[in-house]
């Protein structure tokens, strides 16, 4: 299985991040003397079933390692065109799924990512998509402020390791940039799927299977949401106070 890490994104002068950057790569903060990113593939080096390991927006002369074979691509301008750009360079079964991984979760770890590809054994869906309850997060990190987007039966929020078939990893459908672009802002998503189902997520009267339903058929895909037990897949690093959070507990 071959694996896509999403590593580009410069971080503008303006942000708190900034200074704690490399060249204004995200991905290259330091915590505990190493990137980010290499925390990630420091993780992926445990795990024996990954084979190729894509590691896409980060210049070819920044010095990573990792037990499986590293390919750099350059940045093709967002995560959306990263990922399918990474897909694509391989032949081979479009068949695959690919383990598609943000380079800024670094408190994940190897028995985190083996988890999640047990999950992926019977290959039935093109989209394998992690998300974590409340709980889950704000047991381990109280102080996430994670986005929340609450079903009827769950309160929800996404993960940032994921898996996609190589065939599905395309921009041939345009909702998906949209999906994209509005991935910071649920109701925003949801209003991509029509007024009654925006209207049912808001009055939580929409359940998880109800949803998953409907953005599948929506994107032509058979996709599957994952409840992730593991809060370190969700913890990103996109403000200046999750840095502090995952600096303190990776030190610790």
């Amino acid at each position: 299985m071959d694996a896509i890490v999403t590593a580009g994104g410069i971080t503008p002068e303006s942000d708190p991040l900034f200074p704690h950057t490399k060249f204004g790569y995200k991905s290259l903060i330091q915590i505990k003397g190493k990137a980010m990113v290499q925390w990630v593939l420091d993780a992926l080096s445990g795990v024996p079933q990954i084979d190729q390991v894509y590691v896409v927006g980060l210049p070819p002369d920044i010095p990573l390692q990792c037990s499986h074979t590293i390919i750099s691509l350059p940045d093709q301008g967002d995560s959306i065109r990263n990922i399918c750009y990474a897909a694509q360079q391989k032949s081979g079964s479009q068949d695959d799924l690919l383990l598609v991984v943000s380079g800024d979760i670094p408190a994940v770890q190897s028995k985190m990512i083996d988890w999640f590809i047990q999950k992926l054994a019977d290959a039935k869906y093109d989209f394998y998509y992690n998300v974590l309850e409340r709980q889950t997060m704000e047991t381990r990190y109280p102080d996430s402020r994670r986005t929340y987007v609450r079903f009827k039966d769950y309160e929800l929020c996404g993960g940032d390791m994921n898996a996609i078939r190589r065939s599905m990893a395309n921009l041939a459908n345009p909702i998906t940039l949209k999906l994209y672009k509005t991935r910071k802002n649920p109701i925003k998503q949801a209003s991509l799927f029509g007024i009654s189902f925006l209207f049912k997520l808001l009055t939580r009267q929409l359940r998880l299977h109800e949803a998953v339903k409907t953005v599948s058929q929506k994107l032509k895909i058979k996709g599957q949401a994952v409840i992730c037990p593991f809060a370190e897949i969700g913890m990103d690093v996109d403000k200046f106070f999750q840095l502090e959070i995952l600096k303190t507990d990776l030190e610790n």
